[in-house]
């Protein structure tokens, strides 16, 4: 037989201890979920950092080729060019403009900072 000083259950009512264990319980997956997430917001931010590096590398390419694209077509307007490369030209221009377009079109999705 246990004492009677061991079955007194001081201050609290079993039903007051199981719901204090259930509310323990529920705590501890609210915490468990909030790290989960946390965890999950950290790996998009890193996509979205390693995203943003590629977008920038590709704009500072976009750049060059366009320097590179004018600096060709004022050495074709200064003299007579054989029709090979005039057709060169025209389609490397045709493409640079397609993707100067398209990373506008990507820059305007975002908001500027």
């Amino acid at each position: 037989m246990k004492s009677f000083f061991g079955r007194l259950h001081l201050g609290r009512l079993p039903d007051e201890q199981t719901r204090h264990k259930q509310l323990l319980r529920e705590l501890q997956k609210i915490m468990a979920t909030q790290t989960e997430i946390a965890a999950e917001l950290n790996a998009v931010k890193e996509k979205l950092v390693a995203s943003t590096n590629k977008i920038t590398k590709i704009g500072a390419e976009t750049d060059s080729l366009l320097t590179k694209i004018a600096a060709l077509e004022d050495t074709i307007n200064a003299g007579t060019v054989s029709p090979e490369l005039q057709a060169a030209f025209d389609a490397v221009k045709t493409q640079a403009d397609a993707l100067e377009a398209t990373a506008a079109g990507v820059d305007d999705k975002v908001p500027d900072a």
